[in-house]
């Protein structure tokens, strides 16, 4: 089982790519981790919703022509909030039930299409708070090892 993340454009600053990287390393020691940068759709000026939409559905369509096999979990300000204990706990479950990848998705920066949506098993949030994707990127990295500190009970989580 491989655990990816599916991304939407690349990490312009150095700093995010250096704690990307470090938490990248990390993992390794837990579980096999790819992280998928698809190519993010540019926003025209003076955008109408429906060309956001237009903007959402070519995002669904590159993640589609990436995308195998296993379950899509999308990070939407809609999805379910849990704290770290929660997810670690979810992602258990996860791993028990699945016995293909799992596949978590950042959407771009208008969120992700109906399409998506639709074929999601979970949607998840990080927070009431918007974050740049690059910080949402290392949350999500953070996070997962955290989970699985969690699981092992190694000290980490406080």
């Amino acid at each position: 089982m491989t655990y990816k993340l599916f991304v939407f454009g690349k990490l312009k600053e150095a700093y995010l790519n250096e704690a990307v990287k470090d938490y990248v390393d990390r993992l390794k020691h837990y579980r096999t981790l790819e992280i998928i940068e698809l190519k993010d759709e540019r926003e025209p000026k003076n955008a109408s919703l429906k060309d956001l939409e237009g903007l959402k559905e070519k995002e669904a369509e590159t993640f589609f022509k990436h995308y195998k096999e296993g379950p899509i979990f999308l990070w939407d300000e809609t999805g379910k909030k849990m704290n770290s204990i929660q997810f670690s706990d979810w992602i258990s479950s996860q791993e028990v039930s699945q016995s293909k990848d799992l596949n978590f998705v950042i959407g771009g920066s208008n969120g992700h299409s109906l399409k998506l949506k639709e074929h999601a098993h979970t949607l998840l949030s990080l927070s009431d708070l918007t974050f740049p994707h690059g910080i949402a990127r290392l949350i999500i990295l953070e996070q997962l090892y955290r989970a699985f500190k969690i699981q092992r009970n190694e000290t980490y989580h406080k």
